[in-house]
């Protein structure tokens, strides 16, 4: 399944995998927005930041953040925030799609 997210953040991790002795657990953690998941109840509204991670090779593929990209996502097994294993979606790849335009300025940034 691909969907269009907005990526707000990215980080490479590399750390020794405990199961595996010698190998290591690499990836990219990201922080992104699913735009099409907007939420408009009483008691919640809004879009919730999401969290995964792709592969290392992903890294490359990562032009611009924050911005949209298209990603490739599968059905699996995810801790959600009550750390219980719930099914969901895990990003797999990712394709830049555009940048991100902010509209508006900052008060502190005055006019340009």
């Amino acid at each position: 399944m691909k969907l269009r997210v907005l990526v707000l953040h990215s980080q490479v991790y590399s750390m020794p995998d405990e199961r595996n002795p010698g190998a290591k657990n690499e990836g990219v953690s990201l922080s992104y927005l699913m735009p099409d998941e907007a939420e408009d109840s009483p008691d919640r509204k809004g879009v919730e930041v999401q969290k995964g991670s792709v592969p290392i090779l992903q890294q490359s593929a990562l032009r611009t953040v924050p911005g949209f990209y298209d990603v490739e996502f599968k059905m699996s097994s995810v801790t959600n925030k009550q750390g219980n294993r719930v099914p969901g979606l895990k990003p797999v790849s990712l394709t830049y799609a555009s940048p991100v335009r902010f509209v508006g300025e900052s008060p502190a940034a005055g006019p340009r």
